[in-house]
């Protein structure tokens, strides 16, 4: 069940309980009815808690007692911005939800003020409920487990309580606090009292105990503590039933039950060097991370490596047990082709499991390696805005990050950050080129709370350099000037080709300060960037951008970054710079003027009919779609192009159809990922002697489209389904005259290909 779905179940529990105490005797077409401003949080450590990506999101929601008895429901905010909820597929639920990946642009399309959520019922008329209660952000505090509680749900006994505990919220009793526990299915499997049941948690509770028995043993489990605050207190408007307006966090954490069996096999997710990787530094050490914890005595002869020169290697995990390090006795041989292999029945997971056979391979470069394994480490505590003609405002981004830049692939393989208060954070972000690690928040409270100012420890374990440590202090609050530019009214009609300057107030930075500045299209592909062009700024107070560097008719989102450097060290990890700094970034649009550039697609090339090439906008993303009547449309590949707007697609399902359309178009900023639409490719066969049958009719469950067989068997089947049946079994009927049915209810996947159907006689 999704964290929407978890919110809903809270406060239908105040909505009963609001419905209870107004005495509502007569079924209505609403059980309750909620508009709600949430955070949403992770906890994967006892010390720090991080606001999800996308975790800043508006909820309404209005409940049904019946199916389908709300025809419309629509939210008008106070600002203009106007909603419709959708009808859920169970006929019981209108619902609506948007992501933000900050405050600012919450509170821009749902300011404080009046809200007016209107419902059209059934048999209850047209019912308009107005909340009042949204002001001044006033969340409680992000809910954190004590270290204590938080490693005890590592490695629960399922047959005992688990008893949990959590800082203060800062709330009252007229808060609601809900601990709720889902399976790995998201199906609910606990939940603590709601307001109507006896025993519900409030604002200033601290813990509460899940009975033993209530959770399977070798299990893991995801649970979500909420804290809500309703300063409207419960909406009135509608007779009989329940509403509410709200603010809330919550906090998500795992946890993990001890005992059971685990019968499934562990996966590799992924090793770097990747497949077929060349010029490889060759101090670099080849990273293996699993789908699960591994067994870590198992690694001992559980690789077999091939390649001219090459000595022993060392091995390391991680000490979660899920990437194992592999790091060559020397530095690898140069400009040779290193290949390795799992041995079978070697490597497995905790429970005994074996991982299956898999292999690759990678090319070193013939470069002298760097003596070092880190070229440098940044950390800063940042704050973002946004400038909006010569206005300034907070976005509600707040930012703890530390970065790196590592000399070659996997060279640190593991590290820690000791808070000043208390606890030490591991941090495992160790493979590839460099590391990335950032907690975001959406208040400087919030920020403060996690990493406030004092004396930070940072541990390193370096490949080759051993374990270093640095020490350095945060000093009190000592941010920058807000980046403010002085010409953004002449950057909103460019010409792309000429040169483009921008000019800013660099009031109070000094001469070793950082200025930095990146440009980004709609699509989040950065365009630009002053560091990479090799100019560090310092105190600058102007940028040009060269010609021809941005596309015609387009918009640009610009970052210029503020950095007052505070510690510089260079001496504690010898050779490897080390900076902590404060931070503010102002982000701000600019537009070109002119036509944007359309993308083309080439004529397809003869016998290559998986590749299909276009050409367009540069740093732009395009998707590709293909038919097989000129009618329904299915999307093959949505990739982005570089600095040429040269693409190359590739479109595997093109062996199966014995003709294909293509098109091509630019996917909305914020399409995201497409699904796609459910096809199966394969072969039918007769059972006796494998002969291939024609004209054999394909169909599926799902709906009424068909295909049929061609001389050599071969189908392909492309349904009007979206893909969204990975867990859902449907049935695959094949049918030809002459030979028994095939009929098969099972879990084919949203995209088998290859598969293999035999007739029998009738």
């Amino acid at each position: 069940m999704s964290t929407s779905r978890s919110l809903i179940r809270s406060f239908c529990a105040l909505g009963l309980s609001a419905t209870l105490a107004m005495g509502g005797a007569t079924p209505r077409d609403v059980e309750f009815f909620g508009v709600i401003k949430a955070q949403r949080f992770d906890q994967d450590n006892p010390d720090v808690v991080r606001l999800q990506e996308g975790g800043i999101q508006m909820q309404v929601f209005v409940d049904l007692t019946f199916s389908n008895s709300v025809t419309s429901a629509t939210l008008a905010a106070p600002n203009g911005t106007n909603v419709t909820l959708m009808l859920e597929s169970d006929g019981f639920n209108r619902f609506f939800e948007r992501e933000y990946d900050n405050l600012l642009g919450l509170n821009t399309d749902f300011a404080d003020g009046t809200y007016v959520l209107t419902m059209q019922t059934v048999n209850d008329g047209t019912v308009v409920a107005t909340f009042s209660g949204f002001a001044g952000d006033t969340y409680r505090a992000v809910p954190r487990l004590t270290a204590a509680s938080y490693n005890a749900a590592q490695a629960h006994n399922a047959n005992n309580a688990l008893n949990l505990s959590w800082e203060s919220l800062g709330g009252t009793l007229s808060d609601f606090v809900q601990l709720t526990i889902e399976d790995e299915n998201g199906n609910s499997v606990y939940e603590s009292p709601g307001p109507g049941d006896g025993g519900a948690l409030n604002g200033t509770s601290t813990g509460t105990s899940i009975p033993g028995g209530t959770l399977d043993p070798g299990k893991r489990y995801e649970a979500i503590l909420m804290v809500a605050a309703a300063p409207g207190g419960f909406n009135s408007d509608y007779p009989g039933v329940g509403g509410v307006a709200a603010y809330i966090k919550e906090t998500h954490f795992h946890i993990f039950t001890t005992g059971g069996t685990d019968s499934e096999a562990p996966t590799l997710i992924n090793s770097i060097p990747y497949y077929n990787q060349s010029f490889v530094p060759r101090h670099s050490s080849v990273s293996f991370e699993f789908s699960e914890p591994m067994n870590t005595s198992s690694h001992v002869g559980a690789i077999q490596w091939t390649g001219s020169g090459l000595s022993t290697f060392t091995y390391t995990w991680s000490p979660d047990g899920t990437v194992l390090y592999a790091k060559h006795n020397g530095d690898l041989p140069a400009n040779t082709q290193i290949q390795w292999m799992f041995n079978t029945d070697v490597l497995r997971d905790v429970a005994g499991n074996f991982l299956s056979i898999d292999f690759g391979q990678f090319t070193t470069d013939s470069n002298t390696p760097d003596a070092n394994d880190v070229e440098q480490i940044v950390i800063f505590k940042g704050q973002g805005l946004f400038q909006n003609s010569s206005t300034i405002v907070p976005t509600g981004d707040y930012v703890f990050e530390m970065t790196g830049d590592l000399t070659g692939l996997n060279t640190v393989t593991g590290g820690y950050l000791a808070l000043p208060v208390g606890g030490v954070y591991p941090v495992n972000d160790y493979i590839g080129s460099t590391f990335d690690y950032s907690a975001e928040y959406a208040s400087k409270t919030d920020l403060d709370r996690f990493f406030p100012s004092g004396n930070y420890s940072l541990g390193i374990n370096a490949v080759r350099n051993g374990n270093k440590t640095i020490n350095f202090t945060i000093p009190a609050d000592d941010y920058p000037s807000d980046p403010t530019v002085s010409n953004l009214a002449s950057l909103q009609a460019l010409d792309h080709t000429g040169p483009i300057t921008i000019n800013w107030n660099a009031t109070g930075l000094g001469a070793g300060d950082h200025i930095g500045l990146a440009i980004e299209n709609e699509h989040g592909m950065e365009v630009y960037e002053s560091d990479e062009n090799g100019e560090i700024l310092f105190n600058a107070t102007s940028h040009t951008i060269p010609a021809n560097t941005l596309s015609p008719g387009r918009k640009y989102f610009v970052r210029l970054l503020f950095g007052k450097i505070k510690v510089d060290d260079n001496t504690s990890y010898s050779g490897v710079s080390f900076i902590f700094a404060f931070g503010k970034e102002t982000e701000f649009i600019i537009q070109t003027t002119g036509t944007a550039i359309k993308a083309t697609l080439s004529p397809q090339q003869p016998n290559v009919l998986q590749q299909v090439e276009a050409n367009g906008d540069k740093y732009w993303a395009y998707t590709l779609e293909a038919s097989q009547d000129l009618s329904f449309w299915v999307p093959v590949q949505t990739l982005g192009t570089g600095s040429s707007g040269f693409l190359i697609f590739y479109d595997g399902d093109s062996q199966y159809a014995s003709r294909r359309f293509y098109r091509i178009r630019e996917p909305q900023p914020d399409e995201g990922y497409q699904q796609g639409f459910v096809a199966l490719g394969g072969t039918v066969q007769a059972l006796a002697g494998g002969a291939p049958i024609a004209g054999a009719v394909v169909s599926t469950s799902l709906d009424g489209v068909t295909t049929t067989t061609d001389s050599n068997g071969r189908f392909f089947l492309q349904t009007h389904t979206e893909a969204n049946y990975s867990f859902t079994p449907y049935t695959v009927t094949v049918t030809k005259s002459g030979y028994a049915t095939f009929s098969a209810n099972q879990n084919w996947g949203d995209q088998p290909r290859g598969l293999l159907i035999q007739l029998s006689p009738p």
